[in-house]
């Protein structure tokens, strides 16, 4: 059973957790932790802790960064979008979601999610939608500026992850920012560290629904109409699952606690899933592009057949080779051609720079 004690600290809700007991913020008095409880791999206290707290959570954001830049074997995003992205999620989304608090008086939501759990008050229902609108806001802008880098729904998913990461690296920062005020009293253990900043990953899940939503209908559906579809369908679907999420975390299910704590596990999960399964699928159809727009390269010489088998079998090994890249730009030129979203001079271009650099003895 959770010990629950609640104090006041001015213009801040905060927590303070070790393992099984915690103390909400409301004074600056703290109470100790019931006699006989437990804490999980140690505890750490003061500075230390808010330093190795913000610091987990900074690797975390950047690893799930890298690892969504990488998810794309074929044709990766460029790393200063990428990085734009991620400015958007940690700076632009924050101050526009706390703008739109302000206005509306919602009380301000930039805290792990993980806290979410824990009833210092009802469930805050609009500040998580404000949420979801201030980062879909970022993805929108940064999509629409750069529309000829949407081919597919993985496009969407790793620039809506991208931002969803940032969002979280500034939500933990505001958190041991605020920590910092009464930092002779914090005492957090690894397992909360840990779990503070893996909750605020579900913003990589709830913005990379909303992305993979409007990459497929840049990319798939074509034109401005379905990119604009898409975006309002993927804000509406990210919303509704912020706002489930947190229904169910805060107010549970009818029925036994287990039935509940086994609908947190399936919302946390099912999103993960969903972007495992967009990445496969559009790994899929970016083999189909390359095997169908790379055909007649291969019957015009400037391929060969053994080339284009590396390109669909080693999408991964294609740094080495500045043939494969131009291969594979070549590719996706050809399809947004056939979408109207590129000119034949592209494809000529590009054709003939691998002409070039097949007889300067170039390798894919």
């Amino acid at each position: 059973m959770v010990d629950y004690a609640f104090c006041r600290i001015p213009s801040a809700r905060l927590f303070h957790l070790t393992g099984k007991w915690m103390v909400f913020g409301e004074s600056r008095r703290l109470l100790s932790p019931p006699a006989g409880d437990w804490e999980i791999g140690g505890v750490m206290a003061g500075l230390t802790a808010i330093v190795v707290g913000f610091l987990v959570s900074l690797v975390l954001a950047l690893l799930s960064l890298v690892i969504l830049w990488y998810a794309d074997r074929y044709e990766k995003e460029p790393v200063r979008l990428v990085t734009l992205a991620f400015g958007g999620g940690l700076i632009v989304a924050p101050l526009l979601a706390w703008l739109l608090e302000l206005a509306f008086g919602v009380p301000r939501t930039l805290a792990p999610l993980l806290l979410d759990r824990f009833p210092l008050t009802g469930p805050n229902y609009t500040g998580a939608a404000i949420d979801e609108l201030a980062k879909w806001v970022v993805l929108l802008a940064v999509t629409w500026r750069w529309r000829d880098e949407l081919d597919d729904a993985l496009d969407g998913l790793v620039y809506g992850g991208v931002i969803g990461a940032g969002y979280a690296l500034a939500q933990a920062s505001v958190y041991y920012v605020q920590l910092l005020g009464i930092a002779s009293v914090v005492r957090l253990d690894i397992g909360t560290i840990w779990a503070l900043a893996l909750s605020g990953m579900l913003n990589c899940v709830f913005t990379g629904v909303a992305g993979a939503l409007i990459g497929y209908g840049a990319g798939l559906l074509g034109g401005r109409g379905g990119q604009l579809g898409g975006a309002l369908v993927g804000l509406v679907v990210a919303v509704l699952y912020h706002l489930g999420w947190v229904a169910v975390v805060r107010q549970g299910v009818p029925g036994p606690a287990a039935l509940s704590a086994a609908l947190i596990t399936l919302l946390t999960w099912a999103g993960l899933l969903f972007l495992v399964g967009v990445v496969l699928w559009a790994l899929q159809h970016e083999r189909a592009v390359i095997r169908w727009a790379l055909a007649e390269e291969v019957q015009r010489g400037v391929l060969s057949e053994t080339e284009l088998r590396q390109l669909l079998t080693g999408g991964h090994r294609l740094g080495g080779g500045e043939r494969a890249k131009l291969a594979v730009e070549l590719a996706f030129a050809k399809w947004r051609l056939a979408q109207g979203r590129a000119t034949p001079e592209t494809v000529t271009v590009l054709r003939e720079e691998l002409q070039t650099r097949k007889a300067e003895g170039g390798a894919a």
